[in-house]
């Protein structure tokens, strides 16, 4: 998938179990074109969290996110890894 080689992803655990995390992030740093940041930069593509927009936003101290990056709710990552084949 062309869009998944390209996807740098701001995973915010806040208020989600450690283990689903970090289990999330195994999985997915394994699709090929995953990458996961530790900050919102210019290269970050995706906001996964299970914080609602204000709340991620509060969180992150910024007043709206930037027009590059889509809000992604924690299904959407589960479902990309789910939705991979990984040998």
């Amino acid at each position: 998938d062309a869009a998944r080689r390209r996807t740098r992803i701001l995973f915010l655990r806040r208020g989600l179990d450690r283990s689903l995390v970090e289990d999330l992030r195994t999985r997915a740093t394994k699709l090929d074109g995953v990458h996961f940041t530790v900050q919102l930069d210019t290269q970050t593509t995706d906001l996964v969290t299970g914080m609602s927009l204000e709340a991620a936003l509060d969180w992150l101290k910024l007043p709206h996110l930037p027009p590059s990056v889509t809000l992604r709710p924690v299904a959407w990552l589960q479902h990309l890894v789910t939705s991979s084949v990984v040998d």
